[in-house]
């Protein structure tokens, strides 16, 4: 006894091993072993079930109607009291009753309580509705045990048993209920007696284990030095490993940031910066020395002083600013405009912004220099009364003047010459049936020819008295501030029909007499 006194008071490793050991040796067998009682006690329930469905008259069970008609049957009578001595013949079984199915619904049939009681159910009750629970199990024509139901009576465990008409159709259900707090006491007890039959098993076994294992104590403490050295050096290698990789890895990051085209500059939540690539520096003519440190809006950069306080909104990386148009100042003083993001960085050291800022002026230059031709073109177009239109070949806008619909004798159908007009209401609909098809793909070749050349058409066009107008259809594609092309393509409609009847005269004139007409 001193010894293992003594071994207890100089080993509390090994006692601390063989407590763990025993944990787990009980977590793994005490469900184990409840698991086998419960199957036992599913076993014996499955008898009892069987063998009280087996005793059910199904010519009375299938001749219900399933309704509060039954009540007044002596089938259901019949029923009824079987089910109520089966109850009583069987103390742990709280309620029996018998399931039918009424498409996807189950119905009850009948059962062992009065009227009154808190279980009872009347004759063609829904009990549960559409995929409440599933008695797919019951198919193969064998007893199943549903998952615990709780109700207001408590919570139950219910086993039910398939019941098949004289064709095998499964057509219901026998049911018994069992309270879910008894259903598992007695495969408790019985687990509780098992486990400390095997605690006094264990506890032979590990006096036997601790006397074996005085000798190799030293030894294994050794081999465990030795294993803990070896685990420390390999994660010191680790470690060294991934700050050379974040290093390199820091120098790439950096060099694109350098590098990209795009202005960019990085500051705190606070709006401290932190960085500025060159391509920011350069742009803006700042030196990195006099802005980093300093507030982004003490250089006055945004000319909306709004936007640096709009940015300090930003409390989620999820949340930025995405592609807005802005304008900012240069060092000097003069104005840019920019195409603008701003995103929120979060580590567990920082909280940034970032600054993404592309240079647009010219390209604000370019998209207002095409509005000032548009604005001539249209002046010119109302002042020589002819019919003006648009259209844009990237989001196939078809724009009108109110001369082009005057033309054809609508008046102020379309009072806004920057409203979308219908290309196939306001032109391809309103063509000669003769001229539609070669006016069409003449204007379609031309838009694939993607060329500034002049577009020329001829057709006639219905007037909305319902005659027919000559027209010229004349267009050109225009071209930016940079020269290269547009989307936008300019022309006119010029009513021709007065040109084309004086030639057709003179075409009669020239194959015909004058007077016989011969």
């Amino acid at each position: 006894m001193k010894v293992l006194i003594n071994f207890f008071k100089n080993n509390k490793r090994v006692i601390v091993l063989l407590t763990v050991l025993l944990v787990l040796l009980m977590s793994v067998l005490t469900p184990l072993v409840y698991r086998f009682f419960i199957k036992r006690t599913e076993k014996e329930a499955f008898a009892s079930a069987e063998i009280a469905a087996a005793a059910i008259n199904k010519n009375d069970l299938f001749s219900l109607d399933y309704d509060a008609s039954d009540l007044e049957k002596e089938s259901y009578k019949a029923l009824k009291e079987s089910l109520v001595k089966t109850v009583a013949a069987n103390k742990p079984v709280k309620a029996a009753y018998v399931l039918v199915k009424d498409g996807e619904d189950i119905l009850i049939a009948s059962d062992s309580e009065t009227p009154g009681s808190p279980l009872y159910s009347a004759p063609g009750e829904v009990l549960f509705g559409a995929g409440e629970v599933d008695l797919s199990g019951a198919e193969n024509g064998k007893a199943v045990v549903l998952s615990p139901i709780q109700n207001a009576a408590g919570v139950w465990v219910t086993v039910v048993v398939p019941v098949f008409d004289t064709q095998g159709n499964l057509r219901a259900a026998y049911c018994n209920d069992y309270l879910a707090s008894q259903w598992n006491d007695r495969a408790l007890l019985n687990t509780i007696i098992s486990l400390a039959l095997v605690l006094m098993g264990y506890a032979v076994a590990t006096t036997s284990l601790i006397i074996a294992t005085l000798n190799y104590r030293l030894y294994h403490e050794k081999n465990s030095l030795l294993k803990a050295n070896e685990e420390v050096n390999k994660h010191r290698k680790e470690i060294e490993s991934k700050i050379i990789e974040i290093n390199i890895s820091e120098q790439r990051l950096s060099k694109i940031f350098n590098l990209v085209p795009t202005m960019m500059v990085m500051t705190s939540h606070l709006g401290d910066i932190y960085d500025a690539n060159e391509t920011f520096l350069n742009t803006l003519d700042y030196d990195k020395y006099e802005i980093v440190g300093r507030k982004l809006k003490e250089l006055e950069l945004f000319v909306d002083e709004s936007f640096c306080e709009g940015c300090n909104l930003l409390v989620s990386p999820e949340q930025r600013f995405g592609n807005k148009e802005t304008v900012i100042r240069k060092k000097s003083g003069e104005y840019l405009d920019v195409l603008i993001s701003v995103d929120r960085i979060f580590d567990e050291q920082k909280n940034e912004l970032v600054f993404s800022m592309i240079d647009i002026t010219q390209r604000k230059l370019a998209e207002e220099e095409i509005k000032r031709l548009i604005k001539k073109y249209r002046t010119i177009v109302a002042v020589s009364n002819t019919g003006g239109w648009e259209y844009d070949v990237g989001n196939c806008g078809f724009y009108l003047s109110n001369e082009y619909f005057s033309m054809l004798g609508h008046v102020n159908k379309n009072e806004d010459f920057n409203v979308p007009s219908s290309l196939q209401d306001d032109w391809i609909g309103l063509l000669h049936p003769d001229d539609s098809d070669a006016a069409v793909k003449n204007f379609s070749d031309y838009i694939e020819s993607n060329t500034d050349s002049l577009y020329e058409n001829y057709f006639r066009m219905q007037h909305s008295d319902g005659h027919w107008l000559w027209i010229l259809a004349r267009g050109r594609r225009l071209r930016k501030e940079d020269g290269s092309l547009s989307e936008i393509i300019v022309g006119t409609h010029i009513d021709i029909t007065e040109i084309k009847n004086k030639e057709e005269k003179i075409k009669y004139l020239n194959y015909h007499d004058q007077l016989t007409g011969v």
